[in-house]
């Protein structure tokens, strides 16, 4: 994927119920031989209690995503 100026996106309403809502944003920006992928998810303190806990959790999910899913697509691969 190649990006000509910086491109973003956002998600919202990651969580349920609403008041709970996720907000994840990805920013895509040309990097040297490619493009670089900035991931910010946040609305972490709505969760309360919960918070640490699902965070740790998402955490280790976004490394999956793109350490081993997105490299596998962009290699030509199966996620």
């Amino acid at each position: 994927m190649g990006a000509a100026a910086p491109a973003r996106f956002h998600l919202a309403g990651q969580g349920a119920p609403p008041e709970q809502a996720q907000r994840i944003d990805v920013t895509f920006t040309p990097a040297a031989g490619g493009t670089r992928v900035e991931l910010v998810h946040s609305g972490w303190e709505k969760l309360g209690d919960a918070a640490a806990a699902r965070r740790d959790s998402y955490d280790k999910g976004w490394v999956r995503v793109f350490e081993q899913c997105y490299a596998d697509y962009a290699n030509g691969g199966a996620a």
